[in-house]
């Protein structure tokens, strides 16, 4: 997305006055798709009872009953499998860590889609992994994270700069989003006189 983009080039751009900003390679962030859609959909189906969901599908939301319905078919093994594999990255991705602060991303890789591109189920399940694409991993490797609006810098819509710290790094996480938000200033207030 153009506004993405621009937004968080020019926030990096600003960032390196005063910090040593390094490319980094995460090849573990490839595994967490299919791990997190196993893990998601079977801890949603028994979280609302396999009977229970079964029977309410006609009732729910279209997108939830995609998502969730392949968990009725996840045998407890391959379960227990893939959880033991996410712990195993969270352990990796944890010592990778090492001397960085951070990682720096944009928070979403694109700008908020209109309703109307999420009609169908389809298209919805695409935008869904899309708009997790940068956020997904800082809770699948038990990472803390914030987000800071950069869309002053280029975007109509709001646009976020998300810092990843290690697990338990919370204060670190907010002292660097402190220092993100006196740099950038605080975000223009949406317009909301069309929707009152």
């Amino acid at each position: 997305d153009g506004d993405v983009e621009r937004c968080t080039a020019t926030a990096i751009a600003a960032l390196e006055g005063g910090a040593e900003i390094v490319p980094i390679e995460v090849p573990e962030v490839a595994e967490r798709e299919e791990i997190l859609r196993v893990i998601c959909a079977t801890e949603c189906v028994a979280a609302f009872g396999r009977d229970s969901f079964i029977a309410n599908q006609d009732i729910m939301d279209p997108l939830t009953v995609a998502r969730t319905a392949p968990g009725l078919d996840v045998p407890a093994e391959r379960y227990i499998r893939v959880l033991n594999r996410q712990r195993a990255l969270c352990r990796i991705v944890g010592e990778g860590m090492g001397d960085l602060d951070g990682w720096i991303t944009p928070t979403t890789c694109m700008v908020a889609p209109t309703v109307a591109e999420v009609n169908d189920i389809e298209a919805g399940l695409a935008l869904e992994a899309k708009l997790g694409l940068n956020t997904h991993p800082a809770s699948f490797f038990g990472l803390c994270a914030t987000t800071t609006p950069v869309n002053a810098l280029g975007s109509a819509l709001p646009v976020g700069l998300q810092i990843v710290c290690a697990g338990g790094e919370d204060a670190k996480a907010l002292s660097i989003a402190r220092a993100l938000e006196d740099l950038f200033g605080l975000p223009p207030k949406p317009r909301l006189d069309g929707f009152l």
